[in-house]
């Protein structure tokens, strides 16, 4: 009895073993497919807005990879309206000249890999927030990645075609802070230039995967025991991919700045003094709080004078400016001792050369609203913490 016993228990040790690879994939199934099936209806759309600059109003994309090399060394917008100016995101060309190649040009085969983008996208969020906080049950990263599948802001970015842009930026970012989290974890040489390497791919989408050289050290920082010198030492090589990007993109582009974006692209440029702007611009960032606790209502057009240009004698601008001058003070007084939830509310510009900065409308939503869920994790982790007289 005692053997037929020992042998059981072996038997239900390897049938726990054997079904531990398949639990460990169920979380990353459910997030693609859920994140997959909600943006499932756009499938069948057709081109919309401004889709056409990167498809059927783009002559290098309708070429194919016979324009291959026009892409890299000249503007995006090129092949568009024959401006070399403003964008060079030519990797988000060549995915659209490789549909091209393969499909024509098809509207849902395009829709069909921007959903697929963002769902691989919420599971790499996933595994991201796993690294980040490893004490916490799998479910809360789960649910938090989940949750940022599911928030309404990421609406116009999945189902816009042109906006693949920024779904690459945000999925090769990821995949750069995740790498760069394998990195401290293992010291494997090859997760750190595979984090570089992702970080230079985010730049080549858009701009803004710039701003993740400022989300490396404050990740270093918040998530690892690095001291400021390695910490230096590891953000060294991301910087010295964005001096490269500048030097390439200024040697093709004709102008190098958004500064002076016209009226019906920058609302901002119709204001009549400084305090105006710096008033209307706070009502903007405002609004990204709001829109990030309550998406409603939604639009997608925040061009000229869908946000009208107010004084500081508007409330809402004086209730912005408050709330914003809170968050530096809890900054200050909370940095030093790590609170991850500065993590998410320091400020980082959605695009580094573009200093008056217009409403993003959704899309930029798709990294503050990473930040928040990866703090909720946070928060979760320290809510569920047992206290000094616990027995747990």
């Amino acid at each position: 009895m005692p053997s037929s016993s020992n042998s059981s228990r072996r038997q239900q040790r390897k049938a726990r073993a054997a079904s531990a690879p398949r639990r460990e994939w169920l979380a990353p199934a459910l997030i693609f497919v859920s994140a997959f099936l909600l943006y499932a209806n756009t499938l069948g759309h057709d081109y919309a807005l401004d889709d056409r600059i990167y498809t059927t109003e783009n002559v290098y994309v309708q070429q194919g990879f016979s324009a291959f090399k026009e892409i890299w060394t000249k503007g995006s917008l090129v092949g568009f309206n024959g401006a070399n100016d403003n964008n060079y995101r030519p990797l988000v060309l060549l995915t659209f000249m490789a549909e091209t190649q393969a499909f024509g040009l098809n509207p849902h085969a395009s829709h069909f890999f921007n959903v697929l983008l963002f769902a691989l996208s919420c599971v790499l969020i996933y595994f991201l927030l796993r690294g980040l906080f490893p004490a916490l049950n799998r479910s809360v990263p789960a649910l938090m990645a989940l949750l940022f599948a599911f928030h309404p802001v990421h609406a116009e970015a999945v189902a816009n075609i042109k906006s693949r842009d920024e779904i690459l930026c945000l999925l090769f970012g990821v995949v750069c802070l995740l790498s760069l989290r394998r990195h401290v974890d293992t010291s494997r040489p090859s997760y750190y230039w595979a984090s570089v390497m992702a970080f230079g791919l985010s730049v080549l989408c858009k701009e803004s995967g710039v701003t993740f050289v400022l989300v490396v050290p404050l990740l270093l920082y918040f998530f690892t025991d690095s001291d400021a010198k390695r910490i230096s030492t590891l953000t060294a090589a991301y910087a010295a991919v964005v001096v490269l990007y500048l030097i390439v993109r200024r040697s093709v582009l004709d102008t190098v700045t958004f500064d002076r974006l016209p009226i019906m692209n920058n609302a901002l440029m119709a204001a009549k003094t400084t305090g105006d702007m710096l008033a209307t611009n706070f009502v903007m960032l405002g609004k990204y709080v709001y829109l990030l606790v309550i998406p409603y209502p939604l639009s997608w057009d925040y061009s000229y004078n869908q946000i009208p240009i107010v004084s500081f004698g508007d409330a809402r601008a004086i209730a912005s400016l408050l709330l914003y001058i809170s968050m530096g003070v809890y900054v200050l007084v909370r940095l030093r001792r790590k609170d991850t939830f500065v993590f998410a509310i320091l400020p980082v510009p959605d695009h580094p050369f573009c200093l008056v900065q217009p409403f993003r409308q959704n899309r930029s939503h798709l990294r503050r609203t990473f930040s928040v869920h990866a703090v909720a994790g946070f928060l979760h982790r320290r809510a569920a913490a047992p206290g000094p007289d616990s027995q747990d």
